[in-house]
Formats: structure tokens, C-alpha cells, sequence
């Protein structure tokens, strides 16, 4: 999903369109208010506490097959009040480009949800190697392949001095040495003019 796209809904019978805003709490567990007619009161609207896969059931007899997936969180016109949808009744409107790029909190958000520690990813390697019985594949008898699954093989490493950038001064005065730092360099008011290229090869 990107931040500006249209989402569109059926659980009402006809089609919705709504701009997609973020992601919520699981269905099962993102909670609101919803107003209940009391009788004993004269029809006096008392808010009582919901769950939207409950809500969906109940107003639209739509049980939710995965409860447990994040609500999307979209606006529908010029209202700015958050409708909370489950993402299985939710489809992407087809042939939509998004030009504009994510800012730095979205940036932020997406790196979060994709960037796995290592310590996180070395114990998910290691449950899916203990959980292979490789001993007993055919296909790796036939192939002759044996797979040490104990512990992960190491090996020794060195850190390598940053390289520095060097540019020729204009007028042949020497040239000027920049240092890279994390993979970055400045190159502002280094290049004066391009050379002219006459033939190539």
C-alpha cells in the first residue's frame, strides 16, 4: 500500500471508495464507540464499546475469516473521522500510480515494519533449520549434500578504512580530498564545467 491510494469495499451492497490513511490495531482487538438505543430512556443513544469484527458481524453479517489481520484506517470524502475496515473486504482499485514519495515518517513506519535485528533474523534461520529433517531427504542422499544444521558458519571479517574522494581542482590548483562518511560525500561546487567529447570508442 502506498499512503495516497484508493481503496474500495462491497460489505454494503454497493461500492465504496475510500483513500487509504494507515494501518490500525487487529479486528478482533481495534475497539470504538458505538451508539445503542436504550428503551428505559426514550431512545437515548448510550455509546457502548465494540470490536469491529464484532461490529461487521453483527451490521453486515460478515464474519471475518482472519480477525487477527490489521484494520485499515481510510477516509471517505472530506471527512477527516477514521473508518476502520477489515483487510479482507478491502481491494485495491486497479491501475493506480503513486508519483509522490514517502516522506520521513513514512519512510520511518516502513522501515520498521521490513528491518529485522540480527539476533531476530538468526533465531528465525535457526528454528527453520531445526525444523528440517534433512537427514532423511532423498534428494539430498542422491546429491550426495549434507547440511550442518547445529550452528551457523563462521567467519572472520575486517573492517575496511573508508575511501576518500578526490577531485581536480579548477585552474590546476592541486586537488581537493573529501572523506566518506557512512557511504556519503559531498560534492557541492566541485564540478565547474564538463569536458567536451569529441568521439567515443
Amino acid at each position: 500500500f502506498c499512503f495516497s491510494n484508493t481503496v474500495e469495499t462491497e460489505h454494503t451492497g454497493r461500492t465504496i471508495r475510500y483513500k487509504f490513511r494507515g494501518f490500525g490495531c487487529p479486528a478482533n482487538q481495534l475497539m470504538f464507540a458505538r451508539g445503542r438505543v436504550d428503551e428505559e430512556s426514550a431512545n437515548v443513544d448510550i455509546p457502548e464499546q465494540i470490536s469491529v469484527a464484532d461490529y461487521f458481524e453483527q451490521q453486515y453479517k460478515r464474519k471475518l475469516a482472519y480477525p487477527h489481520l490489521p484494520c485499515i484506517d481510510a477516509t471517505n470524502g472530506v471527512s477527516k473521522r477514521a473508518n476502520w475496515l477489515p483487510m479482507e473486504l478491502v481491494k485495491l482499485v486497479e491501475w493506480q500510480r503513486s508519483l509522490k514519495p514517502l516522506d520521513a515518517t513514512q519512510r520511518a513506519r516502513v522501515s520498521s515494519k521490513s528491518i529485522i535485528k540480527p539476533l531476530e533474523r538468526y533465531n528465525q534461520i535457526m528454528n527453520i533449520m531445526q525444523g528440517r529433517d534433512f537427514e532423511t531427504d532423498i534428494h539430498l542422499k542422491d546429491l550426495n549434500i549434507r547440511v550442518h544444521k547445529n550452528e551457523m558458519l563462521q567467519l572472520k571479517a575486517r573492517i575496511l578504512t573508508p575511501p576518500d574522494i578526490r577531485y581536480r581542482h579548477r585552474q590546476d590548483k592541486g586537488e581537493v580530498i573529501e572523506h566518506v562518511d557512512v557511504g556519503k560525500w559531498r560534492i557541492s561546487n566541485r564540478f565547474y564545467a564538463t569536458p567536451e567529447i569529441n568521439n567515443c570508442g
